[in-house]
This record gives C-alpha cells, sequence and structure tokens, in this order.
C-alpha cells in the first residue's frame, strides 16, 4: 500500500513533464504500465 502511494505523486510529475512533450509521453507512458506487469507477477507469485 506504501508503494501505491509513492507512485501516485510520481505520475502527476511525470504528466506535467509529457505535456511538453507529446512524442515523449509515449515512452513514460510505456514504463509504468510494465512496471504494473512485473508487480502482479511478483504478486501472484
Amino acid at each position: 500500500m506504501e508503494k501505491k502511494q509513492a507512485q501516485k505523486p510520481a505520475k502527476p510529475a511525470q504528466h506535467s513533464k509529457t505535456a511538453k512533450s507529446p512524442s515523449k509521453q509515449a515512452a513514460p507512458a510505456k514504463k509504468p504500465k510494465q512496471d504494473e506487469t512485473h508487480k502482479r507477477g511478483g504478486n501472484s507469485w
């Protein structure tokens, strides 16, 4: 639960950076998605 809270504030900070670079939005958007799948696999284990 603590890990999810730390990611919440990091998301809005990235949004500000991606808002300036539309092409960069695809890169950062893909990174968080992969992290979620990685966490799911670990949780499933």
